[in-house]
């Protein structure tokens, strides 16, 4: 039973982490629009992040830059995480049941996790760090949303409380 349990939280963070970093590194939809500079069209994207914090051209290119660095980061790591898990669970659907095997594939696992969450939280200390202080509060609302992963009732409420007690 510790053994399946152990499995679906591993799951279950993975999935976390995952849709985190997708959102954080993959939110490309952008509102394009054309505009005409003498006889040539340029084509002006603000992504996500860009508009809902109504970053300036300055800031938005160098969140640009930015993102694109630790999407390259996290891509490799988010390989070699999958390349991991599919070990493990190639492992443990040989019924093999070595302890210090299991544990190897359970430390690796968490040190990508880690290394994904690291990636995010630098991510976000450097767009912090190109932002104007009116931009401060927006940002940390918008990435708190991506970065706190909600629980399923709100703690304050009485039936909550009485469910905690009763764990």
């Amino acid at each position: 039973m510790k053994k399946s349990l152990f499995i679906t939280l591993i799951v279950f963070i993975v999935i976390l982490v995952t849709t985190n970093l997708f959102l954080l590194s993959h939110y490309n939809k952008c509102s394009c629009s054309v505009k005409e500079h003498n006889e040539k069209n340029e084509v002006e994207c603000k992504c996500y992040v860009s508009e809902t914090l109504k970053l300036d051209e300055n800031q938005s290119m160098k969140y640009e830059l930015i993102k694109k660095k630790h999407q390259s980061i996290a891509s490799t790591i988010t390989d070699s995480l999958h390349v991991t898990q599919e070990a493990m669970m190639d492992y443990l659907s040989s019924n093999e049941n070595d302890r210090v095997k299991i544990e190897y594939f359970e430390d690796k696992i968490s040190d990508f996790q880690k290394a994904l969450l690291e990636q995010s939280v630098e991510q976000f200390k450097e767009l912090k760090a190109i932002l104007k202080p009116e931009q401060i509060k927006p940002a940390n609302d918008l990435f708190r949303g991506l970065f706190v992963c909600r629980p399923t009732c709100s703690h304050r409420q009485n039936n909550c409380e009485h469910q905690a007690d009763k764990h």
